[in-house]
């Protein structure tokens, strides 16, 4: 994302970026515990949490009524709705184990190793809880994101970061290997433009070819294709600004050096509408094909009416109504 000034956008830099690393979270997973059994005495007990250079204290009670799961789920709703940075969930495993997960919802080193701590040596109700339920269990570290800009390593503490102050960059997966990198850098108007045009030409394109390829044997077929060729030929002079010639087969061809003068001439919106218009009246003619294709292929309808009465003929609601049955019973 450019988030430079406009007056900046002429300097903007080109980088290429290769990702060796994404940033990540530090993650705690307690120990599995059977889900419905709990060796745990009822008691009032609580631990601490350090987590950016404050200590928090957890207080919580468990019951006759509690058991492993009941107390992890109380423990990871406790934590997340502390809203501190860390969030926790209860995780499930073989034999109706679970175990609960604490995460931090930052990424990067930490100074002193360690996004956060959980410890009850210090705490104020009872100890224990903690080197039961494995709450001080790192699995996994935080780390910075490491990646190679034009070259040069660096590093950030998130996987957004900004270059220069011109741009925002997101990383989304490590790179597969030295070639498979991302350029970065800022489109002209007319390229964006162009871009987009010619995704419109080439479905326009192949949908006639699609269309033509079936008019030797169906050739009602070419039908189709004259009434798209006189679809475009209605905004041929529209077409004609933004460099979109209609070609004697039916197709469409852009010039871009003529797009680029007429977007220097008109304001980019006034282009943008007139595309709006012709992409609009290829959509409803798409429609009307989809609704009624027998008008384009060779075939012969009959309608077998009722004698002697004046029942509306059974197909005139659709035509393909009809279609679904071989026989009546």
């Amino acid at each position: 994302k450019f988030i430079g000034e406009n007056a900046d956008a002429d300097n903007a830099p080109v980088l290429d970026l290769k990702v060796n690393k994404l940033a990540t979270t530090q993650e705690n997973l307690g120990r599995m515990l059977p889900s419905n059994d709990i060796y745990l005495p009822k008691d009032t007990y609580s631990f601490d949490i350090g987590i950016n250079g404050f200590n928090y204290e957890f207080q919580y009670m468990v019951t006759d009524k509690d058991n492993n799961r009941s107390v992890q789920e109380k423990l990871a709703r406790l934590i997340t709705n502390a809203d501190i940075g860390l969030k926790a969930d209860v995780v499930y495993g073989a034999n109706n184990s679970s175990a609960l997960r604490i995460e931090s919802v930052n990424t990067g080193t930490a100074q002193n190793g360690l996004m956060f701590t959980v410890s009850d040596d210090s705490t104020s109700r009872t100890k224990g809880s903690v080197a039961y339920f494995g709450l001080d269990n790192v699995t996994k570290e935080s780390s910075n994101s490491q990646f190679i800009i034009n070259g040069v390593e660096a590093e950030a503490s998130s996987n957004i970061f900004t270059v220069e102050k011109k741009y925002e960059v997101h990383i989304n997966r490590v790179s597969k290997d030295d070639a498979d990198t991302a350029n970065i850098r800022l489109k002209a108007d007319v390229d964006s433009v162009a871009e987009n045009i010619n995704t419109l030409v080439d479905a326009y394109n192949n949908f006639v070819d699609i269309a033509g390829n079936y008019s030797s044997n169906h050739p009602k077929s070419s039908r189709l294709v004259n009434e798209m060729a006189s679809l475009a030929t209605l905004h041929e002079e529209e077409l004609s600004e933004v460099g979109l010639t209609i070609e004697e087969d039916g197709h469409i061809s852009l010039d871009k050096a003529k797009l680029s003068n007429s977007v220097e001439e008109k304001s980019l919106s006034e282009h943008i509408e007139t595309l709006k218009h012709f992409a609009s009246s290829m959509l409803k003619k798409v429609d009307q094909v989809s609704l009624n294709p027998m008008k384009y292929a060779e075939r012969t309808l009959v309608a077998y009416k009722n004698p002697g009465h004046n029942y509306a003929t059974p197909y005139v609601t659709s035509a393909y109504t009809g279609m679904m049955f071989n026989s009546y019973c």
